[in-house]
């Protein structure tokens, strides 16, 4: 069975192809607009998760240099405390070698506390050996530890700027030009094109739809 087609009128056929463009600019769009919301939102949740990461490294880097400055300080007593008891020891080994000596004690006797005293020597040398690598390891560690929340707070500005380059460098789009076969058969054209217009510089919401709107083909 043969199908008829109705042919329309010049005009009105020019008419409902503009309006068919228009239709498939505004779902284009409206697509658009729809993949740069969802892309918002995960720029939004991955930027919110980065802050909570940068909120943790930030009080784990704040523990760590409490940390590291208490062991300094409980290392320099330490220090201290062994000096005092070396300088205290040197002071009773003369002490003692002048007592021996008035009482003509034994040269063995003398060499076992000049021994104990080269022992005492060596054990504070070690624990200063000790002290030193361990402030070495702490310092490394509080190096690393800035290095690592310098890097990630570069990161997040980074993001930051990408992020505001990214809204910026989309230009407003302008579907309102229309052929002029659309002047002459539509009176409300220049509210139309105000309303697009209007629209194109909201970010979230392109365009307007008009519903209540009726046009006679």
């Amino acid at each position: 069975m043969a199908t008829s087609r109705t042919t329309l009128r010049p005009d009105l056929q020019a008419l409902l192809d503009n309006f068919t463009h228009l239709k498939n600019v505004y779902l284009a769009l409206k697509t658009f607009c729809n993949i740069q919301d969802e892309l918002l939102q995960y720029e939004k949740a991955k930027s919110s998760k980065m802050e909570e990461e940068m909120k943790k490294m930030t009080k784990t880097f704040s523990s760590l240099e409490e940390q590291r400055k208490k062991s300094i300080e409980e290392i320099r007593k330490e220090k201290e405390e062994l000096q005092t008891a070396l300088l205290e020891s040197r002071q009773e080994c003369n002490h003692l070698r002048l007592v021996y000596v008035d009482r003509n004690i034994e040269d063995e006797q003398i060499c076992r506390l000049q021994d104990e005293l080269e022992v005492l020597k060596a054990e504070l040398a070690l624990q200063e050996e000790k002290h030193k690598e361990e402030i070495f390891k702490l310092e490394r560690q509080y190096i690393e530890e800035l290095q690592k929340y310098k890097t990630l707070l570069e990161s997040r500005q980074e993001y930051q700027k990408f992020d505001s380059n990214f809204i910026s460098r989309w230009p407003g789009l302008n579907v309102s030009k229309m052929p002029k076969v659309l002047a002459t058969d539509i009176e409300n054209e220049d509210d139309v094109d105000e309303d697009m217009s209007a629209t194109t510089k909201r970010k979230k919401k392109l365009y307007y739809e008009d519903k209540e709107a009726i046009i006679d083909i």
